[in-house]
Protein backbone atom coordinates (compact mmCIF):
# COMPACT_ATOMS: atom_id res chain seq x y z
CA UNK A 1 0.00 0.00 0.00
CA UNK A 2 2.90 2.00 0.99
CA UNK A 3 4.44 1.75 -2.57
CA UNK A 4 1.19 2.60 -4.11
CA UNK A 5 0.74 6.14 -1.98
CA UNK A 6 3.35 8.36 -4.17
CA UNK A 7 0.75 7.22 -7.23
CA UNK A 8 -2.35 8.17 -5.81
CA UNK A 9 -1.27 11.45 -4.80
CA UNK A 10 0.10 12.48 -7.85
CA UNK A 11 -3.13 11.17 -9.59
CA UNK A 12 -5.42 13.32 -6.76
CA UNK A 13 -2.87 16.07 -7.81
CA UNK A 14 -3.45 15.54 -11.89
CA UNK A 15 -6.75 15.05 -11.69
CA UNK A 16 -7.71 18.57 -9.88
CA UNK A 17 -5.66 20.35 -12.20
CA UNK A 18 -7.30 18.49 -15.04
CA UNK A 19 -11.19 19.23 -13.28
CA UNK A 20 -9.77 23.20 -13.25
CA UNK A 21 -8.41 23.09 -17.06
CA UNK A 22 -11.73 21.77 -18.44
CA UNK A 23 -13.58 23.61 -16.31
CA UNK A 24 -12.22 26.61 -16.43
CA UNK A 25 -11.97 26.52 -19.94
CA UNK A 26 -15.87 25.70 -20.81
CA UNK A 27 -16.40 28.51 -18.86
CA UNK A 28 -14.45 31.11 -20.83
CA UNK A 29 -14.79 30.23 -24.24
CA UNK A 30 -18.83 30.94 -23.31
CA UNK A 31 -17.89 34.18 -21.74
CA UNK A 32 -15.37 35.03 -24.42
CA UNK A 33 -17.57 34.15 -27.13
CA UNK A 34 -20.62 36.02 -25.68
CA UNK A 35 -17.85 39.42 -24.84
CA UNK A 36 -16.57 38.85 -28.51
CA UNK A 37 -20.13 39.54 -30.35
CA UNK A 38 -22.32 41.23 -28.01
CA UNK A 39 -22.18 43.31 -25.06
CA UNK A 40 -24.76 44.75 -21.95
CA UNK A 41 -24.88 47.93 -19.93
CA UNK A 42 -26.90 49.80 -17.45
CA UNK A 43 -27.66 53.40 -17.96
CA UNK A 44 -26.30 55.80 -15.21
CA UNK A 45 -29.91 56.81 -13.83
CA UNK A 46 -32.08 56.39 -10.60
CA UNK A 47 -34.80 53.41 -10.70
CA UNK A 48 -34.70 50.12 -11.89
CA UNK A 49 -31.70 48.03 -12.61
CA UNK A 50 -32.86 47.53 -16.54
CA UNK A 51 -30.08 46.08 -18.56
CA UNK A 52 -29.41 47.10 -22.97
CA UNK A 53 -27.76 44.47 -24.42
CA UNK A 54 -26.28 45.74 -27.94
CA UNK A 55 -24.25 44.38 -30.82
CA UNK A 56 -20.56 44.19 -30.23
CA UNK A 57 -17.16 44.66 -32.59
CA UNK A 58 -15.74 41.48 -33.15
CA UNK A 59 -13.07 43.05 -35.51
CA UNK A 60 -12.17 45.48 -32.83
CA UNK A 61 -12.41 43.45 -29.61
CA UNK A 62 -9.77 41.04 -31.39
CA UNK A 63 -7.73 43.93 -32.97
CA UNK A 64 -7.39 45.25 -29.10
CA UNK A 65 -6.19 41.33 -28.56
CA UNK A 66 -3.45 41.59 -30.92
CA UNK A 67 -2.43 45.04 -29.60
CA UNK A 68 -1.75 43.39 -25.98
CA UNK A 69 -0.09 40.32 -28.04
CA UNK A 70 2.43 42.57 -29.79
CA UNK A 71 3.03 44.63 -26.59
CA UNK A 72 3.93 41.03 -24.96
CA UNK A 73 6.27 40.65 -27.49
CA UNK A 74 7.92 44.07 -27.66
CA UNK A 75 8.23 43.74 -23.86
CA UNK A 76 9.76 40.00 -23.55
CA UNK A 77 12.29 41.10 -26.72
CA UNK A 78 13.38 44.24 -24.67
CA UNK A 79 13.89 41.45 -21.66
CA UNK A 80 16.14 39.31 -23.46
CA UNK A 81 18.45 42.62 -25.03
CA UNK A 82 18.33 44.72 -21.74
CA UNK A 83 19.92 43.91 -18.79
CA UNK A 84 18.75 42.38 -15.57
CA UNK A 85 18.95 46.22 -13.55
CA UNK A 86 16.71 47.77 -16.60
CA UNK A 87 14.35 45.30 -16.29
CA UNK A 88 13.20 45.36 -12.58
CA UNK A 89 13.46 49.18 -13.16
CA UNK A 90 10.95 48.49 -15.81
CA UNK A 91 8.52 46.72 -13.54
CA UNK A 92 8.77 49.04 -10.98
CA UNK A 93 7.76 51.65 -13.35
CA UNK A 94 4.69 49.59 -14.81
CA UNK A 95 3.55 48.45 -10.72
CA UNK A 96 4.15 52.34 -9.81
CA UNK A 97 2.30 54.13 -13.04
CA UNK A 98 -0.84 51.41 -12.31
CA UNK A 99 -0.90 52.37 -8.92
CA UNK A 100 -0.54 56.14 -9.24
CA UNK A 101 -3.48 56.01 -11.83
CA UNK A 102 -5.74 54.01 -9.05
CA UNK A 103 -4.58 56.26 -6.28
CA UNK A 104 -5.18 59.55 -8.29
CA UNK A 105 -8.10 58.77 -10.26
CA UNK A 106 -9.49 57.60 -7.20
CA UNK A 107 -9.02 60.63 -5.02
CA UNK A 108 -10.11 62.54 -7.69
CA UNK A 109 -13.72 60.43 -7.93
CA UNK A 110 -14.22 60.80 -4.02
CA UNK A 111 -13.18 64.06 -3.48
CA UNK A 112 -14.60 66.05 -6.41
CA UNK A 113 -18.12 65.55 -4.79
CA UNK A 114 -19.70 63.97 -2.01
CA UNK A 115 -21.07 60.85 -3.00
CA UNK A 116 -23.38 60.18 0.02
CA UNK A 117 -24.11 56.09 0.40
CA UNK A 118 -27.80 55.40 -0.81
CA UNK A 119 -29.33 51.56 -0.77
CA UNK A 120 -27.21 49.11 1.29
CA UNK A 121 -24.34 50.50 1.90
CA UNK A 122 -26.80 53.40 3.24
CA UNK A 123 -28.16 50.90 5.47
CA UNK A 124 -24.89 49.03 6.98
CA UNK A 125 -23.85 52.66 7.73
CA UNK A 126 -27.67 53.90 9.12
CA UNK A 127 -27.36 50.36 11.53
CA UNK A 128 -23.72 51.20 13.00
CA UNK A 129 -24.36 54.64 13.72
CA UNK A 130 -28.20 53.70 15.37
CA UNK A 131 -26.02 50.85 17.37
CA UNK A 132 -23.45 53.57 18.56
CA UNK A 133 -26.62 55.59 19.59
CA UNK A 134 -27.89 52.65 21.11
CA UNK A 135 -30.91 52.44 18.78
CA UNK A 136 -31.30 48.15 17.89
CA UNK A 137 -34.75 49.12 15.99
CA UNK A 138 -33.15 47.45 12.83
CA UNK A 139 -32.61 44.02 14.53
CA UNK A 140 -36.17 43.51 14.30
CA UNK A 141 -36.90 40.71 11.89
CA UNK A 142 -38.64 43.21 9.57
CA UNK A 143 -35.94 45.51 9.65
CA UNK A 144 -32.99 45.65 7.65
CA UNK A 145 -30.31 43.95 9.85
CA UNK A 146 -33.05 41.03 10.76
CA UNK A 147 -34.68 40.84 7.09
CA UNK A 148 -30.30 40.10 6.13
CA UNK A 149 -28.82 38.87 9.16
CA UNK A 150 -25.15 38.49 7.81
CA UNK A 151 -25.12 42.80 6.93
CA UNK A 152 -24.22 42.44 10.64
CA UNK A 153 -20.55 41.62 9.89
CA UNK A 154 -19.93 45.23 7.90
CA UNK A 155 -22.58 47.03 10.18
CA UNK A 156 -20.18 45.73 13.37
CA UNK A 157 -16.92 46.66 11.48
CA UNK A 158 -18.03 49.90 10.66
CA UNK A 159 -19.17 50.73 13.95
CA UNK A 160 -16.03 49.86 15.00
CA UNK A 161 -14.14 52.04 12.83
CA UNK A 162 -16.88 54.86 13.90
CA UNK A 163 -16.03 54.73 17.19
CA UNK A 164 -12.10 54.78 17.13
CA UNK A 165 -12.75 58.07 14.50
CA UNK A 166 -15.15 59.55 16.90
CA UNK A 167 -17.34 60.47 14.49
CA UNK A 168 -19.70 58.49 11.44
CA UNK A 169 -17.64 59.98 8.50
CA UNK A 170 -18.11 57.49 5.57
CA UNK A 171 -15.40 60.05 3.62
CA UNK A 172 -12.83 58.26 5.84
CA UNK A 173 -13.99 54.32 4.26
CA UNK A 174 -13.45 56.09 0.92
CA UNK A 175 -10.31 57.28 1.36
CA UNK A 176 -9.55 53.82 2.54
CA UNK A 177 -11.28 52.09 -0.50
CA UNK A 178 -8.81 54.05 -2.71
CA UNK A 179 -5.68 53.07 -0.73
CA UNK A 180 -6.84 49.12 -0.87
CA UNK A 181 -7.22 49.51 -4.77
CA UNK A 182 -3.23 50.83 -4.55
CA UNK A 183 -2.05 47.97 -2.69
CA UNK A 184 -4.17 45.45 -4.86
CA UNK A 185 -2.11 46.61 -7.86
CA UNK A 186 0.64 45.46 -5.49
CA UNK A 187 -0.81 41.97 -4.61
CA UNK A 188 -1.09 41.40 -8.39
CA UNK A 189 2.60 42.41 -9.03
CA UNK A 190 3.29 40.26 -6.03
CA UNK A 191 1.54 37.10 -7.44
CA UNK A 192 3.23 38.14 -10.86
CA UNK A 193 6.76 38.45 -9.64
CA UNK A 194 6.87 35.06 -7.59
CA UNK A 195 5.15 33.17 -10.16
CA UNK A 196 6.18 34.12 -13.80
CA UNK A 197 8.86 36.89 -12.87
CA UNK A 198 9.05 38.04 -16.62
CA UNK A 199 8.69 41.80 -17.43
CA UNK A 200 6.04 41.37 -19.88
CA UNK A 201 3.37 39.76 -17.50
CA UNK A 202 4.61 41.52 -14.66
CA UNK A 203 4.17 44.40 -16.12
CA UNK A 204 0.99 44.53 -18.42
CA UNK A 205 -0.54 42.74 -15.72
CA UNK A 206 0.02 45.68 -13.36
CA UNK A 207 -0.84 48.42 -16.04
CA UNK A 208 -4.10 46.68 -17.36
CA UNK A 209 -5.13 46.09 -14.02
CA UNK A 210 -4.33 49.88 -13.58
CA UNK A 211 -6.28 50.65 -15.74
CA UNK A 212 -9.71 49.68 -14.40
CA UNK A 213 -12.17 51.86 -14.54
CA UNK A 214 -14.86 50.23 -12.47
CA UNK A 215 -12.07 49.76 -9.48
CA UNK A 216 -11.55 53.74 -9.43
CA UNK A 217 -15.88 54.35 -9.40
CA UNK A 218 -16.24 51.68 -6.63
CA UNK A 219 -13.74 53.66 -4.38
CA UNK A 220 -17.06 55.53 -3.40
CA UNK A 221 -19.26 52.64 -3.12
CA UNK A 222 -18.89 52.14 0.69
CA UNK A 223 -19.67 48.40 0.88
CA UNK A 224 -17.82 45.08 0.75
CA UNK A 225 -16.53 45.30 -2.63
CA UNK A 226 -13.37 46.66 -2.67
CA UNK A 227 -12.39 44.75 0.31
CA UNK A 228 -13.11 41.63 -1.03
CA UNK A 229 -11.28 42.81 -4.13
CA UNK A 230 -7.61 43.15 -1.91
CA UNK A 231 -8.58 40.45 0.81
CA UNK A 232 -8.31 37.90 -2.27
CA UNK A 233 -5.39 39.12 -4.24
CA UNK A 234 -3.87 39.85 -0.80
CA UNK A 235 -4.72 35.98 0.22
CA UNK A 236 -3.37 34.28 -3.27
CA UNK A 237 -0.02 36.22 -2.98
CA UNK A 238 0.75 35.26 0.32
CA UNK A 239 -0.30 31.20 -0.69
CA UNK A 240 2.11 32.11 -3.30
CA UNK A 241 4.82 33.22 -1.29
CA UNK A 242 4.28 30.54 1.36
CA UNK A 243 4.73 27.93 -0.94
CA UNK A 244 8.43 29.66 -2.18
CA UNK A 245 9.69 30.45 0.82
CA UNK A 246 7.71 28.14 3.84
CA UNK A 247 7.39 31.33 6.34
CA UNK A 248 4.27 31.16 8.45
CA UNK A 249 3.39 35.21 8.73
CA UNK A 250 2.36 34.04 4.84
CA UNK A 251 -0.13 31.81 6.29
CA UNK A 252 -1.38 34.37 9.34
CA UNK A 253 -1.76 36.69 6.65
CA UNK A 254 -4.32 34.48 4.56
CA UNK A 255 -6.10 33.83 7.44
CA UNK A 256 -6.66 37.37 8.50
CA UNK A 257 -7.39 38.30 5.25
CA UNK A 258 -10.15 35.91 4.49
CA UNK A 259 -11.75 36.52 7.63
CA UNK A 260 -11.84 40.20 7.43
CA UNK A 261 -13.18 40.16 4.01
CA UNK A 262 -15.73 37.21 5.24
CA UNK A 263 -16.90 40.03 7.69
CA UNK A 264 -16.96 42.82 5.40
CA UNK A 265 -18.48 40.72 2.33
CA UNK A 266 -19.64 37.27 3.17
CA UNK A 267 -18.93 36.38 -0.93
CA UNK A 268 -15.80 36.17 0.28
CA UNK A 269 -16.96 32.19 1.30
CA UNK A 270 -16.31 31.85 -1.96
CA UNK A 271 -12.61 32.31 -1.46
CA UNK A 272 -12.60 30.69 1.83
CA UNK A 273 -13.97 27.30 0.29
CA UNK A 274 -11.43 27.61 -3.30
CA UNK A 275 -8.86 27.76 -0.29
CA UNK A 276 -9.91 24.66 1.42
CA UNK A 277 -10.40 22.86 -1.70
CA UNK A 278 -6.62 23.80 -2.84
CA UNK A 279 -4.86 23.32 0.11
CA UNK A 280 -6.54 20.21 0.88
CA UNK A 281 -5.19 18.79 -1.98
CA UNK A 282 -1.38 20.35 -1.45
CA UNK A 283 -1.97 18.58 2.02
CA UNK A 284 -2.47 15.24 0.67
CA UNK A 285 0.11 15.28 -1.99
CA UNK A 286 2.42 16.65 0.49
CA UNK A 287 1.55 16.86 4.28
CA UNK A 288 2.03 20.02 5.63
CA UNK A 289 1.04 20.96 9.51
CA UNK A 290 0.73 24.48 9.16
CA UNK A 291 -0.84 24.75 5.99
CA UNK A 292 -3.49 22.15 7.57
CA UNK A 293 -3.96 24.45 10.45
CA UNK A 294 -4.75 27.50 8.57
CA UNK A 295 -7.40 25.44 6.65
CA UNK A 296 -8.92 24.94 9.86
CA UNK A 297 -8.53 28.51 11.01
CA UNK A 298 -9.39 30.05 7.46
CA UNK A 299 -12.83 28.23 8.30
CA UNK A 300 -13.54 28.62 11.20
CA UNK A 301 -12.43 32.12 12.53
CA UNK A 302 -14.94 33.91 10.14
CA UNK A 303 -17.81 31.71 11.12
CA UNK A 304 -17.01 31.87 14.65
CA UNK A 305 -16.26 35.87 14.19
CA UNK A 306 -20.32 36.41 13.10
CA UNK A 307 -21.97 33.84 15.80
CA UNK A 308 -19.55 36.11 18.46
CA UNK A 309 -20.90 39.10 16.80
CA UNK A 310 -24.59 37.80 16.71
CA UNK A 311 -24.22 36.91 20.13
CA UNK A 312 -22.92 40.38 21.02
CA UNK A 313 -25.65 42.66 19.69
CA UNK A 314 -28.06 40.27 21.51
CA UNK A 315 -26.62 41.10 24.74
CA UNK A 316 -26.70 44.40 24.40
CA UNK A 317 -29.99 45.15 22.49
CA UNK A 318 -31.72 42.40 24.85
CA UNK A 319 -33.32 41.01 21.35
CA UNK A 320 -33.20 37.69 19.75
CA UNK A 321 -31.26 36.98 16.83
CA UNK A 322 -32.83 36.94 13.78
CA UNK A 323 -32.30 34.83 10.89
CA UNK A 324 -33.35 36.64 8.75
CA UNK A 325 -34.47 35.07 4.96
CA UNK A 326 -33.64 31.89 4.40
CA UNK A 327 -31.28 30.37 1.95
CA UNK A 328 -33.83 29.26 -0.21
CA UNK A 329 -35.51 33.01 -0.68
CA UNK A 330 -32.29 33.92 -2.74
CA UNK A 331 -32.26 30.80 -4.63
CA UNK A 332 -35.78 31.09 -5.64
CA UNK A 333 -34.96 34.75 -6.35
CA UNK A 334 -32.30 33.93 -8.69
CA UNK A 335 -35.12 31.44 -10.83
CA UNK A 336 -37.19 34.14 -11.20
CA UNK A 337 -38.29 35.87 -14.26
CA UNK A 338 -39.71 39.17 -14.11
CA UNK A 339 -39.99 41.61 -17.32
CA UNK A 340 -37.39 39.74 -19.03
CA UNK A 341 -34.73 40.24 -16.06
CA UNK A 342 -33.40 37.07 -14.98
CA UNK A 343 -33.23 36.25 -11.32
CA UNK A 344 -32.84 39.77 -10.94
CA UNK A 345 -33.94 41.96 -7.66
CA UNK A 346 -37.55 42.66 -7.82
CA UNK A 347 -39.92 45.02 -5.65
CA UNK A 348 -41.88 42.28 -3.91
CA UNK A 349 -40.07 39.55 -3.83
CA UNK A 350 -39.69 38.84 0.02
CA UNK A 351 -43.36 38.87 -0.05
CA UNK A 352 -43.22 35.03 1.42
CA UNK A 353 -41.13 35.77 4.33
CA UNK A 354 -43.59 39.00 5.50
CA UNK A 355 -46.60 36.97 5.24
CA UNK A 356 -45.57 34.44 7.44
CA UNK A 357 -44.46 36.93 10.10
CA UNK A 358 -40.97 37.20 9.34
CA UNK A 359 -40.55 33.49 9.91
CA UNK A 360 -37.51 32.03 9.05
CA UNK A 361 -38.58 28.35 9.06
CA UNK A 362 -41.77 28.73 7.52
CA UNK A 363 -41.09 31.02 4.63
CA UNK A 364 -38.06 28.27 4.08
CA UNK A 365 -40.17 25.59 3.70
CA UNK A 366 -42.88 27.92 1.25
CA UNK A 367 -39.97 28.76 -0.63
CA UNK A 368 -38.63 25.48 -0.98
CA UNK A 369 -42.09 24.79 -2.61
CA UNK A 370 -41.97 27.34 -5.05
CA UNK A 371 -38.83 26.27 -6.20
CA UNK A 372 -39.74 23.00 -7.04
CA UNK A 373 -42.74 24.20 -8.80
CA UNK A 374 -41.13 27.13 -10.65
CA UNK A 375 -38.35 24.52 -12.32
CA UNK A 376 -41.39 22.01 -12.99
CA UNK A 377 -42.76 25.22 -15.14
CA UNK A 378 -39.16 25.98 -16.76
CA UNK A 379 -38.92 22.50 -17.84
CA UNK A 380 -42.35 22.34 -19.34
CA UNK A 381 -41.63 25.18 -22.14
CA UNK A 382 -39.36 23.49 -24.60
CA UNK A 383 -35.61 25.86 -24.90
CA UNK A 384 -36.45 27.80 -21.88
CA UNK A 385 -34.36 26.40 -19.07
CA UNK A 386 -31.19 26.77 -21.51
CA UNK A 387 -32.32 30.53 -22.52
CA UNK A 388 -32.88 31.70 -19.17
CA UNK A 389 -29.33 30.61 -17.86
CA UNK A 390 -27.88 31.95 -20.38
CA UNK A 391 -29.25 35.21 -20.08
CA UNK A 392 -28.87 35.04 -16.42
CA UNK A 393 -25.32 34.82 -16.71
CA UNK A 394 -24.54 37.04 -19.43
CA UNK A 395 -26.40 39.98 -17.88
CA UNK A 396 -24.05 39.77 -14.97
CA UNK A 397 -20.80 38.36 -16.44
CA UNK A 398 -20.71 40.37 -20.18
CA UNK A 399 -21.90 43.59 -18.11
CA UNK A 400 -17.99 45.38 -18.71
CA UNK A 401 -18.53 47.84 -15.80
CA UNK A 402 -19.91 45.74 -13.72
CA UNK A 403 -22.97 48.38 -12.95
CA UNK A 404 -20.03 50.57 -11.37
CA UNK A 405 -21.29 53.78 -13.01
CA UNK A 406 -24.63 52.93 -12.22
CA UNK A 407 -24.18 52.58 -8.49
CA UNK A 408 -21.83 55.92 -8.09
CA UNK A 409 -22.65 58.23 -10.88
CA UNK A 410 -25.01 60.13 -8.03
CA UNK A 411 -23.37 63.10 -5.54
CA UNK A 412 -24.27 65.59 -3.28
CA UNK A 413 -21.80 68.81 -2.54
CA UNK A 414 -19.55 70.03 -5.61
CA UNK A 415 -16.30 70.50 -3.91
CA UNK A 416 -14.17 70.99 -7.31
CA UNK A 417 -16.10 72.21 -10.24
CA UNK A 418 -13.50 71.13 -12.79
CA UNK A 419 -13.06 67.84 -12.10
CA UNK A 420 -17.06 67.55 -10.75
CA UNK A 421 -17.80 68.38 -14.57
CA UNK A 422 -15.75 65.84 -15.63
CA UNK A 423 -17.04 62.95 -13.43
CA UNK A 424 -20.95 64.35 -14.11
CA UNK A 425 -19.51 64.11 -18.51
CA UNK A 426 -18.67 60.05 -17.19
CA UNK A 427 -22.15 59.36 -16.78
CA UNK A 428 -23.16 61.39 -19.66
CA UNK A 429 -21.74 62.22 -22.89
CA UNK A 430 -18.71 60.62 -22.61
CA UNK A 431 -20.97 57.27 -20.80
CA UNK A 432 -20.38 55.64 -24.32
CA UNK A 433 -16.75 55.72 -24.44
CA UNK A 434 -16.54 54.70 -21.05
CA UNK A 435 -18.65 51.37 -21.57
CA UNK A 436 -16.60 50.89 -25.08
CA UNK A 437 -13.06 50.58 -23.25
CA UNK A 438 -14.16 49.21 -20.01
CA UNK A 439 -15.51 46.20 -23.01
CA UNK A 440 -12.12 46.50 -24.57
CA UNK A 441 -10.51 45.51 -21.33
CA UNK A 442 -13.08 43.00 -20.12
CA UNK A 443 -12.87 41.06 -23.70
CA UNK A 444 -8.92 41.37 -23.38
CA UNK A 445 -9.22 39.88 -20.07
CA UNK A 446 -11.47 37.02 -20.27
CA UNK A 447 -9.05 36.18 -23.45
CA UNK A 448 -6.30 36.42 -21.65
CA UNK A 449 -7.91 34.23 -19.02
CA UNK A 450 -9.16 31.60 -20.98
CA UNK A 451 -5.37 31.26 -22.44
CA UNK A 452 -4.26 30.55 -18.85
CA UNK A 453 -7.20 27.82 -18.20
CA UNK A 454 -6.00 25.98 -21.95
CA UNK A 455 -2.10 26.75 -21.98
CA UNK A 456 -1.16 27.43 -18.08
CA UNK A 457 -2.55 24.98 -16.05
CA UNK A 458 -1.07 21.60 -16.49
CA UNK A 459 -1.54 18.12 -14.93
CA UNK A 460 1.87 18.79 -12.60
CA UNK A 461 1.18 22.66 -11.86
CA UNK A 462 1.29 23.68 -8.08
CA UNK A 463 -2.15 23.48 -6.88
CA UNK A 464 -1.87 26.23 -4.87
CA UNK A 465 -0.86 28.39 -7.40
CA UNK A 466 -4.79 27.77 -8.79
CA UNK A 467 -6.10 29.61 -5.94
CA UNK A 468 -7.76 32.54 -7.94
CA UNK A 469 -8.45 30.14 -10.39
CA UNK A 470 -11.20 28.18 -8.21
CA UNK A 471 -12.63 31.00 -7.12
CA UNK A 472 -13.52 32.07 -10.48
CA UNK A 473 -15.04 28.92 -11.14
CA UNK A 474 -16.86 29.03 -8.10
CA UNK A 475 -18.28 32.38 -8.40
CA UNK A 476 -19.31 31.02 -12.21
CA UNK A 477 -21.25 28.52 -10.50
CA UNK A 478 -22.52 30.95 -7.91
CA UNK A 479 -23.95 33.12 -9.99
CA UNK A 480 -26.08 30.45 -11.79
CA UNK A 481 -28.31 29.49 -8.61
CA UNK A 482 -28.13 33.02 -6.51
CA UNK A 483 -29.81 35.92 -6.95
CA UNK A 484 -28.64 38.19 -10.34
CA UNK A 485 -26.77 41.12 -10.06
CA UNK A 486 -23.56 42.23 -12.14
CA UNK A 487 -22.09 44.15 -9.29
CA UNK A 488 -21.08 40.95 -7.52
CA UNK A 489 -19.64 39.12 -10.23
CA UNK A 490 -16.94 42.36 -10.41
CA UNK A 491 -14.69 40.73 -7.59
CA UNK A 492 -13.95 37.98 -9.64
CA UNK A 493 -13.21 40.09 -12.08
CA UNK A 494 -10.55 41.31 -10.34
CA UNK A 495 -9.20 37.79 -9.88
CA UNK A 496 -8.76 37.91 -13.64
CA UNK A 497 -6.13 39.72 -14.43
CA UNK A 498 -3.49 37.60 -13.44
CA UNK A 499 -4.54 35.08 -14.63
CA UNK A 500 -4.49 36.80 -17.55
CA UNK A 501 -1.53 38.30 -17.47
CA UNK A 502 0.08 34.70 -17.42
CA UNK A 503 -1.74 33.56 -20.06
CA UNK A 504 -0.64 36.07 -22.67
CA UNK A 505 2.96 35.26 -21.37
CA UNK A 506 2.27 31.81 -22.21
CA UNK A 507 0.95 32.41 -25.40
CA UNK A 508 4.11 34.52 -26.67
CA UNK A 509 6.34 31.59 -24.44
CA UNK A 510 4.59 29.28 -27.04
CA UNK A 511 5.16 31.14 -30.09
CA UNK A 512 8.90 32.17 -28.55
CA UNK A 513 9.41 28.15 -28.58
CA UNK A 514 7.41 27.07 -31.35
CA UNK A 515 7.61 29.87 -34.13
CA UNK A 516 9.80 32.79 -34.02
CA UNK A 517 13.35 31.41 -33.02
CA UNK A 518 12.62 27.38 -34.71
CA UNK A 519 16.84 26.98 -35.18
CA UNK A 520 16.89 26.19 -38.80
CA UNK A 521 18.35 22.30 -39.81
CA UNK A 522 21.67 22.23 -41.69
Amino acid sequence: MESRLPKIKSIVKQTANWVIRIMGSLILLFLVWYAMRTLQYMLPVAGHEDLVEIPDSVIRNLAAAALILLLYAVLTAVEKKAGDKITIWCKRIAVTLGMLWQGIAGLCWVLAVDRVPSADQASVIGAAIDFIQGDYGTLAPDHYCGLYAHQLGPAAMEEMLFRILGEADYHVIQIVFVLLNVAGIYCIYGILKEVSGRLAVVAMGTLLAGSCMASVFYTSWVYGEIPWVFCSLFSAWMLVRYIKYGKTGSLVGIVTALTLGTLLRKNTLVLVVAYCMVGAVRIFSKWDRRLLISLVLALALPLLCYQGIYKMYEMRSGMEHSRGLPTSAYLYLGMEEIGGRYGWYYSDCWAQYYATGCNTEQSDQIYREMMQERMQAMKAQPGYLRGFYQGKLLSQWNVPTYQSLYFNFNHGDVYHEKLAALEDRLSGDLFDSVVRMADRLQFIIYLGCLFYFIFCVRKDSEITQQLLAVAVIGGFLFSIFWEAKARYMYAYYMMMFPLAALGYGEIIRLAEKYCFFRKKKI
